[in-house]
């Protein structure tokens, strides 16, 4: 028994819950980042979309 002994860690563990926690950040950070890039599509699309059907109106 030492005298810095760690009580957090469990002896049956193998580890993968504390990868599971340090990889959980950048999950999320790279799930927003997709969302974002989805959200700037979207406005692409309907600008283009407003774009096509406001040329379409001038020529009627």
């Amino acid at each position: 028994m030492g005298e810095f002994e760690d009580f957090d860690e469990d002896p049956n563990s193998d580890g993968a819950e504390n990868v599971a926690l340090a990889l959980l950040p950048i999950l999320i950070h790279h799930h927003l980042m997709l969302h974002k890039l989805h959200l700037r599509e979207i406005q692409r699309r309907r600008k283009w979309w407003c774009l096509e059907l406001g040329g379409l109106a001038q020529v009627s």
